[in-house]
């Protein structure tokens, strides 16, 4: 899905003190839209 691959880039471009928060709220989000 297009904002599945969208999101992705979200975990890269995050900053590495954020990756611990922001990686997890990501993740749910692909998550959500796989089984959406």
């Amino acid at each position: 899905m297009n904002s599945r691959d969208a999101s992705i880039p979200v975990i890269a471009d995050a900053p590495d003190g954020s990756t611990g928060v922001g990686e997890v709220l990501v993740r749910a989000a692909i998550s959500a839209a796989d089984t959406a």
